[in-house]
C-alpha cells in the first residue's frame, strides 16, 4: 500500500472545516475547498454599485433589497462552482462556492442553541449535552469575537456590543430578560488578528472593513488548498483511502490516514451519495432536511425608542417571546432598524379609516419582530440530490403551515398582553422557508436516525468524520453558526487525543 499524501484531510474551508484544523493542529494536515478567495473589495464596490442601480420596488419575494445581490457577489467565478437553487419552489436558500462557503454570507449573528434545544426530544435527539459543548461554545466565541450583552450569563463574549444597556432599558418594563443579540463583529480591538474594526453602519454580509467574522479572517494562519472540487471518496472496505476530484481543471486524487468532510448541510449528503460508501453507512442520507422559516409581526410600541443604538443588523432577543410551540422551537428578535417600504405599506393598510394622519407618529413608535421558526425533524423533509445539484421535498411542509400560524398568534397574543399594539404581519412562512441554516442531514442522534455516532464519526465506516450544520440532530431556533465552529473545535480535539 502506498504511502498517504496526508494523516488527515478535511475537505471544506467554512467554519466547520477550519475549526477542527485550528483544534487538531500538528503536521501532515491539508485543507481543500472548492472555492477561490473572496475578492471583498471587489464585491462590497460591485455591490454598492449594482445597489444604488436597482428598481425602487422590487418583487414581494425579496426579503431584504440586496439578497440577490449578495448571493451573485458571493458566487465563485470558477467554472464548474455553479448551484442550482432555490432548492425547492417554496425555499429562499443561498450558496457560495467562493472558497469558505455559505461562512462569508451571514449578518454575524452568533448565538448558542439553548439548553432546551439539547433536551429537546423527538425522531433526532441530541447524544450530548449542552454542558459537553459548553466549553467549546465559550472558545468559540473568543476565535469569532463575539460581542454582546455583558449581563448575560455563561458566555465567553469578547466584549460589549453597543447599545446593549439602552435596550437593556428601554424593554425592562415589557419583556424584563431582553437582551441585545451576540454579534461576531470585531467592535472592540483594532489587533484582533485579520478582522477589522466594525464601523456600525455597514452592510454586514459584505462589510467593506472585514469586521465580521469570517473563516479566513478568524483562522488566517491556515492554508487552503483552493479551486480543488472533490467528486468521490474512494473506500477500501470500511476505511476511506483517498478523494478523487478536479482542481483548475485537471483531475487529482489525494490518499490521507483520516477524513473530515467539513463541506456544508447540502454538499455533505451529495458528496457522500456520490460515493461508493460502504455497506454500514445508513441509507437514510438527506432525511430530516432543517432550517428556520419566519414571519414578521409589526408592533407600536408603549413608547418611542431611538432606533439607531445598533450597529447593522443587531437586535434584541426577547426570551419571552421565545420558547417552544406546537413543537416548533422558536426565537424571536425585534429588530432596530428603518422599516422598509412593504412593512410601512402593511402598517399602513392597518390602520382604520380616518386615523391616517396618526401614521407619521406610529411609524416611529413600530418595531419588527422577527420570529425565526424551525423546521423540526418530525417533519422529514428530504434533501435530495442528483450530481452536483440539491433539491427538498417541500410537500411535508406545506402539511404544517397551519402550524406555524398558530405559533405566530401565541406570539401576538403575547405582545398584546404585555401592551403591545399588534399592528400587522408578513406571514412569509406561508410562501417560503429556508435560508442557509442548513441542519440535520447527518445527524448526530440517540436515536436509530443518526448517520454519525457522538463524536461525529461517519457511522459504518472507521476513519471518515462529518462536520457542519448537518450534524445537527435539532436546529432549535438559532443560526447553526456558531454551534458548527463549537462543534469543530471539540471534533478536533477529540482527533488530536487519537493521534497522540
Amino acid at each position: 500500500m502506498s504511502t498517504p499524501d496526508f494523516d488527515t484531510l478535511i475537505i471544506g474551508a467554512g467554519f466547520a472545516g477550519l475549526s477542527v484544523a485550528h483544534s487538531l493542529g500538528g503536521t501532515g494536515l491539508a485543507v481543500i475547498d472548492r472555492g477561490e478567495p473572496l475578492d471583498l473589495g471587489g464585491a462590497t464596490s460591485a455591490y454598492d454599485k449594482a445597489l444604488n442601480t436597482m428598481p425602487a420596488r422590487l418583487p414581494p419575494e425579496h426579503l431584504t433589497p440586496g439578497i440577490d445581490l449578495e448571493t451573485r457577489l458571493l458566487a465563485s467565478r470558477q467554472a464548474g462552482n455553479s448551484v442550482h437553487l432555490p432548492l425547492s419552489t417554496m425555499s429562499a436558500n443561498v450558496m457560495s462556492y467562493v472558497q469558505g462557503g455559505i461562512s462569508n454570507w451571514w449578518g454575524g449573528y452568533a448565538a448558542r442553541l439553548t439548553r432546551a434545544t439539547f433536551e429537546q426530544d423527538g425522531v433526532l435527539q441530541w447524544p450530548i449535552g449542552y454542558d459537553d459543548v459548553a466549553t467549546f461554545y465559550r472558545q468559540a466565541e473568543g476565535l469569532l469575537r463575539v460581542h454582546g450583552d455583558p449581563r448575560s450569563e455563561g458566555h465567553g463574549y469578547c466584549g460589549e456590543l453597543p447599545g446593549w444597556d439602552y435596550w437593556r432599558d428601554y424593554f425592562q418594563p415589557l419583556f424584563p430578560r431582553a437582551r441585545v443579540t451576540p454579534q461576531a463583529k470585531n467592535v472592540s480591538d483594532r489587533d484582533a488578528g485579520a478582522q477589522g474594526l466594525c464601523q456600525g453602519n455597514g452592510h454586514c454580509a459584505l462589510c467593506p472593513n472585514d469586521a465580521k467574522a469570517r473563516p479566513a479572517t478568524v483562522f488566517p494562519q491556515i492554508d487552503v488548498i483552493g479551486n480543488s472540487r472533490v467528486d468521490r471518496i474512494v473506500f477500501d472496505g470500511n476505511r476511506a483511502v483517498a478523494v478523487q476530484g478536479t482542481a483548475d481543471g485537471e483531475d487529482f486524487e489525494v490518499g490521507f490516514r483520516r477524513l473530515v468532510v467539513a463541506s456544508g448541510g447540502i454538499e455533505n449528503v451529495a458528496l457522500l451519495r456520490r460515493s461508493a460508501l460502504p455497506d454500514g453507512v445508513p441509507q437514510h442520507l438527506g432525511h430530516h432536511y432543517q432550517d428556520h422559516t419566519t414571519c414578521e409581526i409589526l408592533g407600536v410600541m408603549p413608547q418611542a425608542f431611538d432606533r439607531f443604538r445598533l450597529g447593522a443588523e443587531g437586535g434584541v432577543e426577547i426570551p419571552e417571546l421565545s420558547g417552544t410551540f406546537e413543537g416548533i422551537e422558536l426565537k424571536t428578535v425585534m429588530l432596530p432598524v428603518q422599516l422598509t417600504d412593504l412593512q410601512a405599506a402593511s402598517l399602513a393598510a392597518g390602520n382604520p379609516a380616518g386615523v391616517l394622519a396618526d401614521l407619521p407618529r406610529r411609524l416611529q413608535r413600530t418595531a419588527v419582530f422577527y420570529l425565526q421558526m424551525e423546521v423540526p425533524p418530525e417533519w422529514n423533509l428530504h434533501l435530495r440530490s442528483r450530481g452536483l445539484e440539491g433539491y427538498v421535498h417541500t410537500t411535508p411542509y406545506l402539511r404544517h403551515v397551519p402550524l406555524l400560524d398558530a405559533v405566530v398568534l401565541q406570539v401576538a397574543r403575547r405582545m398584546a398582553e404585555a401592551g403591545i399594539q399588534v399592528a400587522a404581519a408578513l406571514p412569509h412562512h406561508r410562501e417560503r422557508f429556508g435560508g442557509h441554516h442548513y441542519s440535520g442531514t447527518t445527524p448526530m442522534s440517540a436515536t436509530d436516525r443518526r448517520v454519525v455516532d457522538s463524536d461525529l464519526r461517519l457511522v459504518g465506516t472507521d476513519n471518515v468524520w462529518v462536520n457542519g450544520g448537518s450534524v445537527i440532530p435539532r436546529c432549535g431556533g438559532a443560526g447553526p453558526t456558531l454551534t458548527i465552529a463549537a462543534l469543530g473545535l471539540r471534533l478536533g480535539a477529540h482527533l488530536a487525543a487519537r493521534r497522540s
